[in-house]
């Protein structure tokens, strides 16, 4: 299935200038790369570099405390030229493949500037090594004495994290890996992405349909996008509140097997005693839509019995681990509740040729348990295409509800 990722998510951020450092014996301007990537792929392959000339050790004597001072290795480091910027022992000067900052240098090195992903940093002795600061993922920092870091942030628009950890210098420190880049959305968008968006414009994004029981399609009587509230980026997709049945929902690629990542705010709590009937917020369909499917039922991820839970036409999995419980649970467990006026993640994986579905609340790592796990259910096995989110309100619960950072994709996408 094709990638629809709208190309504002992707789109570059300010270029900034290469650094310069200096060299033993003369002065060498480092080029600056730009590399333009999709969302999620500004994270590229970083460059073969251009960081201290073959050969460019520091003469017999001359670095460090070490009695031959060479920097890096013979043939390819760059230990200063002067016993007083040398690094230590054998010399702190990256290898030859090393981009932003002469390898040595006194100054911090910078990778790729400008969009694209980063270069491979490598600082001289006892400074920081950062990798590409511009607006693709980090590169991957090496250190020189000092503690090298991966790449800068990633950039603002869809980095897809820092590079790895690296080793240090030849007399180098420990070397951290950047931190993951954010979407324009404040979401990372896989490269694979079927959908990707923070709702960072002036309408839907590309790849999303509007559908709805009272409003004509029409996404600007039912929805608005909201500048005052959001998780990440300027702005969110706001699901305007409803009265009795209606039906508001933004409908995105999917696949037969795919995760999603959502952040779900409301101003009504999820669950508890008020949530004991059952209204809407995600579903996973299995056709495309048309105005004859567009109020089909898909299995939907709802409140309902005062938790959150699946149903699946009318059958219901709560996330205490009960199927059609008779009513609200009365002791332990209770299931998931989720608290109004808070930003929820939301991770979502159906496997439709198995029947299998998980659905996460805020995990805090990829080992946490999914509140809800079934397989082989029946009404799951479906071919997917689609994920709606929204609000379906089936029974009186009238609530403002807030999306952000969404995402469907063939493998999982993880919280931000």
């Amino acid at each position: 299935m094709p990638t629809n990722i709208p190309d504002r998510l992707c789109s570059p951020g300010s270029e900034r200038r290469p650094r310069r450092a200096l060299l033993a014996g003369g002065l060498a301007a480092l080029g600056a790369a730009t590399l333009l990537a999709g969302c999620g792929g500004s994270s590229g392959t970083p460059p073969g570099g251009s960081g201290g000339a073959v050969g460019s050790g520091g003469k017999t004597g001359s670095g460090g405390s070490n009695a031959t001072g060479s920097g890096g290795t013979s043939a390819t480091g760059s230990g200063g030229a002067t016993s007083s910027s040398g690094g230590s022992g054998a010399g702190s000067g990256g290898s030859g493949t090393a981009s932003g900052g002469s390898s040595g240098s006194g100054g911090s090195g910078s990778g790729g500037a400008t969009s694209g992903s980063g270069g491979s940093g490598s600082g001289g002795a006892n400074t920081v090594g950062s990798g590409g600061s511009g607006t693709g993922s980090g590169g991957n920092g090496s250190g020189g004495n000092g503690t090298g870091s991966g790449g800068a942030a990633g950039g603002a628009n869809g980095g897809r994290g820092g590079g790895a950890a690296a080793s240090g210098g030849m007399g180098g420190g420990s070397a951290s890996g950047g931190a993951g880049g954010a979407s324009s959305g404040g979401g990372a968008c896989p490269a694979n992405a079927f959908f990707c968006s923070g709702f960072e414009d002036a309408a839907l994004p590309a790849g999303a349909t509007y559908i709805s029981s009272n409003d004509n399609n029409d996404w600007t009587k039912g929805t608005s996008l909201d500048k005052t509230i959001f998780n990440g980026g300027k702005q969110s997709l706001k699901v305007l509140k409803l009265s009795a049945y209606s039906q508001r929902e933004v409908s995105v690629p999917a696949a037969a097997t795919f995760w999603f990542r959502a952040y779900l705010r409301t101003d009504v709590q999820i669950g508890g005693p008020d949530g004991k009937d059952h209204n809407l917020f995600f579903e996973a369909v299995d056709f495309d839509e048309t105005q004859s499917t567009q109020q089909n039922k898909g299995v939907e991820i709802v409140e309902e019995d005062c938790e959150l839970g699946v149903n699946i036409d009318d059958s219901r999995f709560g996330s205490n681990g009960t199927t059609n419980q008779p009513g609200c649970p009365t002791a332990d467990p209770k299931g998931a509740i989720l608290s109004a006026n808070a930003w929820h993640c939301i991770e979502g994986f159906f496997d439709g040729t198995k029947g299998d579905f998980q659905i996460y609340v805020d995990p805090k790592s990829a080992t946490d348990a999914p509140a809800i796990d079934r397989k082989g259910v029946a009404g799951a096995k479906r071919t997917f295409k689609r994920l709606r989110f929204g609000y379906r309100e089936y029974h009186p619960h009238d609530r403002d509800t807030w999306y952000d950072d969404v995402a469907t994709a063939p493998a999982r996408i993880g919280c931000l």
